[in-house]
């Protein structure tokens, strides 16, 4: 690691004090703790047992590191985590809490071998997994309680960048590797699956306000409780933020400005990129059990944001004046009977989703600009949205009545509807915007996707010690034909607390609708002819618990990627706006990739506990790097409760060797090293108050995102990356009732 890396760790670890609670295992206790094990020792047992549960409520920020885990995301049943036939990790609603993260996407840093980029529109979060990424994040498939979060026009999972805020979470699980054998389409790199508080998660009602640096705002209120045999759950939350204000140096406009002689220059470069939004959550969960076990549940969850800025702007050139509006409504109900029969248990979900993006008064290049020749007094101006709906159905069942197998089959349908997309430009007449929406000249038509699926999996204990989980999975899709997937792991309890597996996976990417089907598309052409991309992963992955105290787990893998969809420029390929469009096409070479993950997990001491992991990767294509992502991913997580009630959380995460993409002859990009501090006062026998301040990237670092390589023509629209977020400030207050 850079000299700079172990300097800022250790001055962290200066500040922490972190003797002080790593000593605490050998000194006497102070007063105050004497005092309080006096009074503990004066309670009965049953008072004891009472005030044990809070007290793990509150410290599971430390001893929850060394539990063990369980994963539904695996295998679709529950599993411990350290045998489950994947490699993964859980982040709890504690973690979430106490490293101060305000949406899933900060939360995500700490996974090895994941890291968090930036696309250049909207600033969405890319979600690298092993080295996989592209923009849109389409190789990772998001679910919330096992239901895929995905459009069906980009194929990504957070609709442009949609956050989810961490306050209704109870857990994450994260599974690195292919899924497709089990949950379908898109679990090419890997599967985060978001899992919702319930009523007996919230046991009440939370009320909390946040606010920070760069406008950043939220209020929420939870509440949980039992009325009339039904467990009800009710979430709200709204958020406002405007952006950070780090420079984007140079943009398209700055260079066509050039080109052009234009004077004054009408880029808005050097400028901050256009970062504001409001989001907007609500969320109702009533499940009600029967006398015989079976479970009812409804879930409606709505997700939104509202007017929120372009990034860098859609053509690389900053727009300040364009807004996005994008809303998922889900509304869910599921059906559970774990006895059905004496070895049978069903499940069975019906989901119908309403998705709409919506984008007004972009400025794809700003007013003055010229293009093709012809001046845009007002800025070459585009609106345009999509309108969708699906419906699935999942049917699954689990079978033990075979000695030694655990079965679990099940089959489903889907139907995605694009009913109506959106389009009004001025590029065929410079000066007048004109609706094409619902003709020919759309961007992009409506169109219906069915799709349909069967699969088959078998647990087989087939020795003491020794399993081997085999499965298959068959899906039909109405546009581009079929797939089979297959998958198989053997883990071996090599003794109480060391595991090894050895894995193999198979996974596939359906084609999107602006991949399948975008026409008259300024800056990409769909592709009809399309395949779906298709990986194969071997892990062998180690599960090892030296003592209560300390967890560690090593992973290595290796992969085969075919068929990547990218946007490539035939020569003569234009659209109706005169310009040169990149067309979806299948990659014709393989790309490969290998690597590994190291973790490690220590209760330092009763006050303290110490999280670090690190990973490696080599994603190569055409014999050289693929670029975009970082061969060297680090993170160091340290709790500590350094006085009564108080906590202090720090997080270190070190990103390095980030290679540029293919074609891109620009310098690598430079490494960083970001440090988080969080402050929290939480008592521990009353947790009606909770209050948190913290700093995010505490020494300033200059960190930048790679923006896009150079297009078709050669030209570099942002030459000088991305700029993310500088040193920023929140404050937090939780009450709870």
């Amino acid at each position: 690691m850079p000299p700079i890396f172990f300097r800022k760790m250790i001055l962290t670890i200066a500040l922490l004090g972190v003797a002080a609670p790593l000593a605490a295992q050998t000194n006497d206790v102070n007063a105050e703790d004497a005092a309080r094990m006096n009074e503990l020792l004066g309670l009965d047992l049953e008072a004891l047992g009472e005030v044990e549960i809070k007290l793990d409520d509150v410290f599971n920020v430390f001893d929850g590191l060394l539990k063990r885990q369980t994963v539904k995301v695996a295998s679709g049943v529950a599993q411990d985590a350290s045998t489950a036939p994947a490699v993964t990790t859980v982040i709890t609603a504690q973690d979430l809490e106490a490293t101060g993260a305000r949406t899933l996407t900060e939360a995500l840093e700490a996974v090895p071998g994941l890291n968090v980029s930036r696309d250049f529109f909207m600033y969405a979060p890319i979600y690298n997994i092993r080295g996989i990424n592209e923009a849109f994040n389409p190789q990772v498939l998001i679910m919330i309680n096992g239901v895929p979060l995905k459009d069906l026009h980009a194929g990504n999972p957070t609709i442009r960048g949609l956050n989810i805020p961490i306050y209704k979470v109870q857990r994450v699980e994260v599974m690195r590797g292919p899924g497709s054998a089990v949950h379908g389409a898109d679990a090419l790199a890997g599967i985060i699956n978001i899992i919702t508080k319930t009523a007996k998660d919230i046991d009440g009602t939370e009320v909390g306000i946040r606010a920070g640096s760069f406008g950043q705002a939220d209020i929420w209120a939870l509440h949980g409780g039992h009325y009339n045999g039904h467990d009800v759950a009710i979430m709200f939350r709204y958020g406002s933020e405007d952006g950070h204000n780090e420079m984007l140096q140079q943009d398209f406009q700055s260079f066509m400005d050039q080109r052009f002689n234009l004077n004054p220059s009408v880029s808005h470069a050097p400028g901050a990129p256009a970062l504001q939004r409001d989001n907007l959550d609500i969320g109702v969960d009533v499940s009600y059990t029967n006398a015989d076990d079976s479970t009812w549940r409804l879930q409606l969850f709505n997700q939104s944001i509202i007017r929120a800025g372009a990034g860098a702007g859609p053509g690389q050139a900053l727009d300040y004046s364009g807004e996005a509006d994008a809303r998922i409504t889900d509304l869910v109900l599921s059906w559970s009977q774990p006895h059905l029969t004496e070895h049978w248990s069903a499940d069975v979900r019906a989901v119908y989703t309403d998705r709409l993006w919506d984008f007004k008064n972009i400025q794809v290049y700003p007013p003055g600009a010229v293009i093709n020749g012809r001046t845009y007094p007002d800025g070459f101006k585009a609106e345009a949205g999509a309108y969708e709906r699906d419906g699935r159905l999942d049917i699954s069942s689990v079978y033990s009545g075979w000695k030694n197998h655990i079965w679990r089959l099940g089959t489903g349908y889907f139907y995605g509807d694009q009913y109506s997309t959106k389009q009004i430009v001025n590029w065929m007449t410079v000066n007048t915007m004109v609706d094409i929406s619902d003709t020919p000249a759309v961007f992009n038509p409506e169109e219906i996707r069915k799709s349909h699926y069967a699969f088959i999996q078998d647990a087989w204990h087939f020795v003491d010690n020794w399993e081997l989980t085999t499965g298959v999975r068959y899906d039909r899709y109405s546009d581009f034909g079929h797939t089979l997937n297959l998958r198989g792991a053997l883990v071996w309890q090599v003794r109480s607390n060391l595991t090894a597996k050895l894995l193999y996976g198979e996974a596939f990417r359906a084609p999107s609708y602006q991949e399948f089907y975008n026409v008259n598309n300024p800056v990409a052409l769909g592709n009809p002819d399309l395949a779906p991309e298709t990986i194969s992963t071997w892990e062998l992955a180690f599960d090892y618990r030296p003592s209560k105290n300390l967890h560690t787990g090593f992973n290595l893998y290796t992969f085969t990627w075919e068929d990547a969809i990218q946007f490539l420029a035939p020569e003569g390929a234009a659209n109706n706006a005169g310009q040169v469009a990149r067309t979806a096409q299948n990659f014709n070479d393989d790309i490969n990739g290998h690597g590994f993950e190291v973790e490690m997990r220590w209760k330092t001491s009763a006050r303290s506990s110490l999280m670090a992991n690190y990973a490696w990767h080599k994603v190569e294509q055409r014999d050289r790097d693929k670029g975009g992502y970082p061969q060297h991913d680090a993170y160091v997580r340290f709790d500590w409760l350094f006085y009564s009630d108080w906590y202090l959380d720090t997080q270190v995460n070190w990103v390095a060797q980030r290679q540029r993409t293919f074609g891109d002859n620009r310098p690598a990009i430079d490494d960083y090293t970001s440090v988080d501090l969080t402050l929290r006062y939480k008592k521990a026998r009353n947790t009606t108050w909770n209050i948190a301040f913290g700093i995010k990237n505490l020494f300033d670092e200059a960190i930048f995102e790679p923006s896009p390589g150079p297009d078709h023509t050669g030209v570099q629209r942002i030459p000088y990356d991305l700029p993310m977020a500088g040193r920023n400030w929140f404050a937090e207050l939780r009450y709870a009732f």
